[in-house]
């Protein structure tokens, strides 16, 4: 997600969601992920908000911990487990 001059990643990933963090105005080039300094930290947390408000208005995904999950998945899913699959 980019605001203005600010960049959020999201990194789904096996053991938990990850966030970097790029100020371009400092950093053009998205080089250096500031999500681990402290202000980078409270920003990540801020712009994780918008980005988490951002994904509930989207029709057919629900959140299930930090990962946002497609519904059609979670459907299948929820198939294979009645399947015995």
């Amino acid at each position: 997600m980019q605001i203005g001059d600010e960049r959020l990643v999201y990194h789904p990933g096996e053991t938990g969601v990850s966030f970097e963090y790029f100020n371009l105005t400092e950093d053009p080039r998205a080089q250096k992920n500031q999500a681990t300094t402290r202000a980078g930290k409270a920003r990540v947390k801020d712009l994780r908000e918008i980005f988490y408000r951002h994904l509930s208005r989207e029709s057919g995904w629900r959140p299930q911990n930090d990962y946002w999950i497609p519904e059609a998945f979670l459907r299948e899913e929820a198939k294979a487990d009645l399947n015995g699959d």
